[in-house]
């Protein structure tokens, strides 16, 4: 898992109310280190 800012905003990627199902939305928000805001990236 990863953690990371976004560039342009300084905020991170976020499941809105810390979703994890499929279609959940996605925010920006600030960084508070919670799982719903580390991310998995694979390649297909």
């Amino acid at each position: 898992m990863e953690e990371g800012q976004l560039l342009h905003s300084g905020q991170a990627l976020d499941l809105s109310e810390g979703a994890g199902h499929d279609g959940a939305n996605i925010r920006q928000w600030p960084d508070n280190g919670l799982d719903p805001q580390r991310w998995q990236f694979t390649a297909p």
